[in-house]
């Protein structure tokens, strides 16, 4: 596994899941309302933060990593029509498939809003280790 933030990086880390693998990454969160300590996103959560950053990410905006993204961005301001939804569920299967390697059988399904001026993202997928998961978020078209 190539995660970065993964604690299989450390020396001598054994996993205490039955499942063989978890994955950690900094929640979207950050901190903890109180606490105040930085939040984990752990297994499922992790992949879905990755996921949702592949996707929102604007392609050419990373310094020293411009392939990581997508175009959606500019498609979301397109006229709303079948091919549109079509380009945006192709560009999210492509750098997703690229970029997160943690998961497999990676479907979506692009559906228009037209009530809340955005496109609904299903997403469905399986962990390394079998659990089937969906995921659904919001793309919005606001400037």
């Amino acid at each position: 596994m190539n995660s970065i933030l993964s604690d299989f990086n450390r020396p001598n880390y054994r996993p205490t899941v039955v499942a063989g693998e978890i994955y950690k990454d900094v929640s979207l969160s950050f901190i903890h309302p109180a606490s105040g300590d930085l939040l984990l996103a752990t297994d499922i959560e992790a992949v879905k933060n990755s996921i949702r950053n592949i996707v929102l990410t604007p392609r050419g905006t990373r310094p020293f990593f411009p392939e990581f993204g997508t175009r959606v961005s500019r498609l979301l301001f397109e006229l709303a029509s079948p091919i549109t939804a079509s380009q945006i569920k192709n560009e999210i299967i492509t750098s997703v498939e690229k970029f997160e390697k943690r998961i497999s059988k990676f479907q979506v399904r692009v559906d228009d809003d037209h009530e809340k001026n955005a496109y609904r993202i299903t997403t469905t997928f399986q962990m390394a280790y079998g659990t089937d998961v969906e995921f659904i978020f919001l793309l919005t078209r606001n400037r």
